[in-house]
């Protein structure tokens, strides 16, 4: 009776062949040098660069706002009362400086960063700060912090009706970001909530003008189109 084994036929003198580990070892360790040789015969795998990675500049992080408005800091306009506020508020924040006195405020104020700081002075704005250590006078002063970011917002669905009287159920996604951040704290109450309903008004005007067809087709000219007036009345 004969067994086959990797399609090589099995004599007797095989069969009664006595085992040896020296052989089997011999065989084991010419196996891995042959292996071993064959991997440092073959092409060289070429190591893979390094990535470099360069350090975030200022200018990329967040543009400069900072600015000081022209003649808008001088306390003499404010009289003798708010002259005197304003040096008592120096004497206190001078001492609120100081780490271990809890009782007077601190003048020193953090601005986060991708937030633009705007300081007041007896309610008036005078000047806009970066991110950072800001020190305000506690007293005269007040710290306003406005956010720079692009900011995502969802406007609700809203029913929509095309020329041809065709109802459409629209919804949209709002990305904007604030350019003029004194502009958008104290020349309208809620911005998001003004782009809002902008952005509904115009929409329902632009499908309006436009055929159901000439919607669903057009999807790219409708949304410039309404980016175009809401950016022309946002920058206003």
């Amino acid at each position: 009776m004969s067994s086959s084994f990797d399609g090589k036929q099995a004599t007797s003198d095989d069969a009664h062949k006595p085992f040896s580990p020296t052989s089997v070892a011999g065989n084991s360790s010419a196996q891995r040098n042959g292996y071993n040789h064959s991997r440092s015969t073959g092409p060289a795998h070429s190591e893979n660069p390094l990535i470099s990675v360069q350090p975030p500049r200022r200018e990329d992080l967040q543009p400069s706002y900072a600015q000081v408005l022209q003649g808008d800091d001088d306390t003499s306009t404010n009289g003798w009362y708010g002259s005197m506020i304003n040096a008592l508020g120096s004497c206190i924040g001078a001492c609120g400086a100081v780490p271990c006195c809890i009782i007077c405020p601190n003048p020193y104020k953090p601005v986060s960063q991708g937030n633009v700081g705007l300081v007041t002075k007896f309610g008036r704005f005078y000047r806009a700060v970066d991110p950072g250590l800001v020190k305000i006078n506690p007293l005269s002063e007040r710290l306003i912090q406005v956010d720079v970011k692009i900011q995502i917002v969802e406007v609700p669905q809203q029913v929509c009706m095309t020329k041809d009287n065709v109802t459409l159920h629209l919804t949209s996604v709002i990305y904007y970001h604030i350019t003029s951040p004194h502009k958008a704290a104290f020349g309208i109450s809620n911005v998001r909530q003004a782009l809002i309903e902008r952005t509904q008004t115009t929409l329902r005007h632009v499908v309006g003008a436009r055929v159901l067809q000439d919607v669903i087709e057009r999807r790219e000219e409708v949304a410039q189109s309404i980016e175009e007036i809401i950016e022309d009345v946002a920058s206003g």
